[in-house]
């Protein structure tokens, strides 16, 4: 009759994936054109959006349980004993949090129909994903004794597991903060006027996202535990 008896490790708990960070409000829009009888009062653009920040690094995952101990002590040993001893496995690391977007560019002021339209401002490069979490440690293995007094297993010698378990995976590096987007012309309008002595220079480029974050170490395996199965 076969006996396997088990005596595993409890797995890590994994970490949770890190929280987002919110959007930053739209930057300062710019002034609008005063139209005076003798002169004018340009408008100015939209302030540039600031750069996102980068995401919140990730919690790692919890270490894995030792193995049990099991212990058997029979007269006779007829075979067919199997014990399963090992260490659990770390949990996973959490997920890197999202680079936060840039902000968006403030928007241009009016020409006021007097001057051209101000340019938006430009938008803020996305942030930088976080690092994803160091996986949990593996658990150490457990301990495994057989004592017996007559070996009648007919060459069939009994089977142990006591190594130390796997060590959690690494969790994924954050996601790009995506590009802020350039702020609005001034009121929408076109960017030239006829009259004007304002000249709006060229349109603000476009903002770049953010890099992906580094994913997380995967956790180291556990020590191997012991084992002793002797004739007494």
């Amino acid at each position: 009759m076969a006996i396997n008896v088990v005596a595993v490790g409890f797995t890590g708990t994994d970490a949770p994936p890190a929280p987002a960070i919110p959007p930053l409000p739209q930057a300062e829009a710019g002034q609008d054109a005063d139209c005076g009888f003798w002169d004018d009062n340009e408008p100015t653009r939209g302030a540039t959006g600031a750069h996102g920040a980068n995401g919140v690094s990730a919690a790692a995952g919890s270490d894995g349980g030792q193995g049990g101990t099991v212990t058997i002590e029979v007269v006779e040993y007829r075979g067919g004993i199997e014990a399963d001893c090992r260490g659990g496995a770390g949990g996973r690391g959490g997920d890197g949090g999202p680079g936060q977007p840039g902000q968006q560019g403030g928007d241009g002021g009016w020409g006021s129909d007097c001057e051209a339209n101000a340019y938006g401002g430009a938008g803020g490069d996305g942030g930088n994903g976080g690092q994803g979490g160091r996986g949990g440690n593996g658990g150490r293995g457990g301990v495994f004794t057989l004592y017996y007094q007559q070996d009648l297993s007919g060459g069939f010698p009994p089977i142990w597991h006591v190594d130390g378990g796997p060590g959690g995976v690494g969790g994924q590096g954050g996601l790009p903060g995506n590009p802020g987007a350039s702020g609005r012309t001034g009121k929408g309008m076109s960017s030239s006027y006829g009259h004007s002595d304002y000249e709006p220079g060229n349109p603000p480029a476009p903002a770049n996202p953010g890099s992906s974050g580094p994913a997380g170490q995967t956790g180291s395996s556990g020590i191997g535990g012991a084992f002793d199965v002797r004739h007494v």
